[in-house]
């Protein structure tokens, strides 16, 4: 296996990992937050994807995927960098499987490409290539963390409001 045999692998787990995390959630699941100052993983599965999609066009000189209709789908502006996360309200988990499916399969191409094996060559803003995949894996996973958490607890908490609810009924 080499490097980009490695990174392939990588993200390919992260693909495979998201839609199911996301998959059945409710609105006010998507959106809920820890506390305050926290992210939702609406905004986490968001950021994790449009993270990945402006680093992998970098890459391979390729158009972003968002570029491809995604804003409107999305109902945000085509410069995705504008939005804030506390206006941030995007509710819909197939959408957000569906855009980093579509993210993912554009990575693919990049790395098939062999954009990636020069880990050295240095892109805009001076990082090499190695060196900003290791940060956004890094990032990504940190971010998978975030969502499993907060996906368990808000099953918790809707567990608890049904059973008390049932309580209440009996």
């Amino acid at each position: 296996m080499d490097s980009v045999d490695l990174i392939r692998d990588a993200f390919a787990r992260i693909a495979d990992e998201l839609p199911g995390k996301l998959e059945g959630m409710s609105p006010r699941s998507l959106l809920h937050r820890a506390q305050k100052q926290g992210h939702s993983v609406s905004w986490l599965a968001f950021t994790m994807a449009r993270r990945q999609d402006e680093l992998f066009a970098r890459i391979g000189d390729t158009a972003q995927v968002w570029d491809d209709g995604w804003a409107e789908r999305f109902d945000l502006p085509e410069s995705a960098e504008t939005v804030e996360d506390e206006d941030y309200r995007v509710v819909d988990a197939a959408l957000l499987s569906d855009y980093y499916r579509a993210v993912s399969a554009a990575s693919a191409r990049v790395l098939e490409s062999g954009a990636a094996e020069n880990l050295d060559r240095v892109l805009e803003g001076g990082r090499s290539v190695g060196s900003s995949l290791v940060e956004l894996l890094n990032e990504i996973t940190k971010d998978l963390g975030q969502i499993a958490f907060l996906r368990g607890l808000t099953d918790s908490i809707k567990a608890m409001h049904a059973k008390r609810r049932t309580e209440q009924d009996g």
